[in-house]
């Protein structure tokens, strides 16, 4: 098997994890609706100069800037004095930071566990329109 093909499915959730929606975005920006059709037009880009909007995207900016900052105040040195500790110890304090960010994963997890179980919603619906349970 040639190695190319492991990059396949890279490229597929590429397209439709950021080329899709980028072609969505440009759509809606370029089109409007008149007389229940779609047209092309650039009032939309007109429109995104108007001073409300102009805040609106400052200040997203500014987070985005200041998030950006405190991650690399943060991140750069707890990642410095990992690489300096011994193997054993820096390999614990790096688990201690990643759980953590398991908690999402986690919680959506049991979620779907207690929507599909025998007794979830899913199944509790189901039973009450008449077909048996799962």
């Amino acid at each position: 098997m040639k190695r190319k093909y492991f990059a396949y499915p890279y490229l597929l959730w590429m397209i439709v994890l950021i080329l899709a929606p980028l072609v969505l975005v440009a759509f809606y920006a370029l089109t409007g609706k008149v007389d229940g059709g779609t047209v092309f037009t650039l009032d939309n880009l007109k429109n995104a100069l108007d001073p409300l909007f102009l805040g609106v995207l400052w200040r997203s900016i500014w987070i985005a800037l200041l998030a950006t900052a405190i991650c690399l105040l943060l991140g750069y040195p707890i990642a410095y004095i990992l690489s300096r500790m011994p193997a054993r110890r820096s390999a614990i304090l790096s688990v201690l930071f990643i759980v953590p960010m398991w908690m999402n994963f986690l919680l959506r997890t049991y979620a779907w566990m207690n929507i599909l179980d025998t007794n979830g919603i899913i199944n509790s619906i189901l039973v009450a329109l008449g077909l048996p349970r799962a």
